[in-house]
């Protein structure tokens, strides 16, 4: 079909061979296979190739001899296809052909035909062959994959000259300590301590961790902190640390988070929060992640707004702003900007004269910095019908030239003090229990707006958690509601709606009124997570905004009554069938009997055939077989 190829680039023919293939393969059709050859032969034939081979490997002898024999071809694709092929097949007539892979001049077929053995059965004997390889990736990544199960090649590998063949031998051994006489590993390990490869150090140091933890432990928490000590290596102590975790290890961590590299700094951190899990509260490492929420770990500095703009510039790289359009990219290319190349102030013209020239749009006139204009909106403030939403977002307007678009820099710049803080208040979020619940709650309060809103987020986890008497990590949410900006009440009212409170749904049905219409979807979600259940909420689902009208849906689907299942049945097909498929889904789940037959009777109805479509295909999600659909 040359013209649906023209239109959607679909190649029938193609599509074709590989369901032909696939049923040749699936009928056991031995007699196809010089046909499947041949067709394989042909040029182009790359995207039938993968599938071909797989079609040979199911057919018998015959089809595994022709297998075999694009090991020998020119291309070395199709030589490592059929190689991995032959590897995974499993066929008792695939003996001579992997073996004759296994020994192949070309390494890449050897480690196709290796790395498809390793995945279908680790213990193959076969494999031997390939840890001693003489490519020293094929044996590190074999040493990597199956060493356990070849025990006996242990010693020999653990003094490859090779460095990725050992780096990958101490891995395997941090895992399985038992691989290697110890004295022999420690030898091994010693020579390792002062090596130039941080990566197989590294490794080494995780090794040494895990089989002699209590002699290697404390040279290698000094190494962890000392900050001339590669950061490659430090990590790895830290994760090998953490296994074997003592109070002197989880102060030695601490130190960790006052140090410059934040990937130390930040791994550390989460090693203390799945310390803190794994042990009886309260613990440890579970008093340390309170303490940097609360910041006493790291002290803010004294000129705590002048650091904070430094942060802001250096998440920058030091590269040219970038033109804010397209003209203005033009105008500096032919030879400056428009200020460069605008008319020298005439002789004789006064300050006064210059600024009192007339704005070129409304938006200039409110933008400059004229004190005439600046006098005439500050009179009219109380006249202009502006929401308290429209006014931030013209703030936003006259700070634009304070905003230039420049590269943001792949590595952020964030001063420790802030960053643990932050962090820690993410990382108490998988720690359920009232300490750390009501610590959060204290931090809704903190002048760190991040730290504000890091919090919320975490506390919307502690659902079913109990707050304890007085419901205080409530107060803590609806106080936090009063004082901050809209972007940060989202978060308040999810953390709302997980927590709970005797007060929650009151207050979130007061929020369902708001202009904002991303806080009346928040409020309505909310309360569908407190298990409030009203009907006059229904209302929502004719609201203007999408979302408002999702959320309300996802809440009457859950409602047991008889006028919302009707409302929810002519949502799927209102707002010009908008939802139709989110709403087709939520019948579904309630009572899919009475939505096809709802939906029917509109299909049947004349004067409705501008709904028929969203009717349709409400339909087709109502009455899917795949039973693992949720209902939001």
């Amino acid at each position: 079909d040359e013209d649906e190829f023209y239109a959607s680039e679909w190649d029938d023919w193609t599509d074709v061979q590989l369901h032909a293939l696939k049923a040749l393969g699936t009928l056991g059709a031995r007699e196809a296979v010089s046909d499947i050859v041949e067709a394989l032969d042909e040029l182009e034939t790359q995207d039938i190739m993968e599938t071909g081979f797989r079609v040979l490997a199911e057919l018998g002898k015959d089809g595994i001899e022709a297998l075999g024999r694009y090991l020998d071809g020119r291309d070395p694709r199709s030589r490592r296809r059929a190689a991995a092929v032959l590897g995974a097949s499993g066929s008792p007539y695939a003996d001579a052909a992997i073996s004759k892979a296994l020994n192949h001049k070309d390494a890449d077929v050897r480690y196709a035909c290796g790395g498809a053995i390793m995945e279908r059965n680790r213990e193959d004997k076969r494999l031997k062959l390939l840890l001693a390889d003489p490519n020293p990736a094929i044996r590190a990544t074999m040493a990597e994959g199956c060493l356990p199960y070849h025990a006996q090649l242990a010693p020999v590998l653990i003094k490859d000259p090779s460095a990725a063949v050992r780096r990958s031998v101490y891995l395997v051994l941090a895992e399985n300590t038992d691989l290697v006489d110890g004295k022999m590993a420690l030898e091994a390990i010693e020579a390792e301590r002062n090596s130039e490869d941080e990566k197989t150090r590294s490794a080494a140091m995780r090794a040494a961790m895990a089989i002699a933890p209590e002699e290697y432990r404390d040279a290698l928490v000094e190494e962890m902190v000392d900050e001339n000590s590669p950061l490659e290596v430090r990590l790895a102590i830290l994760q090998a640390l953490e296994k074997h975790a003592s109070e002197q290890d989880i102060e030695a961590m601490v130190k960790n988070l006052e140090v410059d590299e934040r990937q130390l700094r930040l791994k550390s951190m989460a090693a203390l929060a799945r310390m803190a899990s794994r042990e009886n509260w309260p613990n440890r490492a579970g008093e340390v992640l309170l303490s940097a929420l609360r910041g006493e770990l790291i002290p803010a500095p004294e000129d705590d707004n002048a650091q904070e703009e430094q942060e802001v510039e250096a998440a920058f790289e030091e590269v040219p702003d970038l033109p804010e359009s397209d003209e203005e990219a033009e105008t500096e290319a032919e030879g400056g900007s428009e200020e460069e190349q605008a008319d020298p102030e005439p002789d004789g013209a006064s300050e006064a004269e210059v600024k009192a020239e007339a704005p070129q749009s409304t938006l200039a006139a409110i933008l400059s910095d004229d004190p005439i204009i600046a006098d005439v909106l500050k009179k009219k403030t109380d006249t202009v019908g502006l929401s308290p939403r429209d006014m931030e977002f013209l703030q936003l307007a006259t700070e634009r030239k304070k905003i230039r678009r420049r590269r943001v820099s792949p590595d952020p710049v964030v001063a420790p003090y802030q960053d643990v803080r932050r962090f820690a208040a993410r990382l108490l979020g998988d720690i359920h229990n009232q300490d750390v619940m009501r610590a959060l709650g204290t931090a809704l309060g903190d002048p760190d707006k991040e730290v504000v809103r890091i919090a919320a987020d975490s506390l919307t986890r502690f659902q079913g958690v109990e707050q304890g008497e007085g419901d205080q990590v409530t107060q803590d949410i609806l106080e936090a509601l009063d004082r901050t900006d809209p972007e940060t009440r989202i978060f308040l009212i999810r953390a709302l709606g997980a927590v709970g409170g005797e007060k929650s749904a009151d207050v979130l049905m007061t929020f369902t009124q708001d202009l904002d219409s991303y806080l009346v979807a928040e409020a309505v979600s909310a309360l569908d997570c407190l298990g409030v259940r009203d009907p006059d909420l229904a209302v929502l689902l004719e609201d203007d905004t999408p979302r408002v009208r999702l959320a309300t849906a996802r809440m009457v689907a859950r409602m047991d009554c008889e006028e919302c299942f009707e409302k929810l049945a002519r949502f799927a097909i209102s707002h010009d069938g908008f939802h139709r498929r989110e709403a087709g889904r939520l019948l579904r789940r309630l009572n899919p009997q009475k939505a096809n037959a709802y939906l029917l009777k509109v299909l049947e109805d004349e004067s409705k055939k501008m709904e028929w479509q969203s009717a349709i295909e409400a339909l087709e999600e109502i009455n899917k077989q795949d039973d693992n659909l949720p209902v939001a």
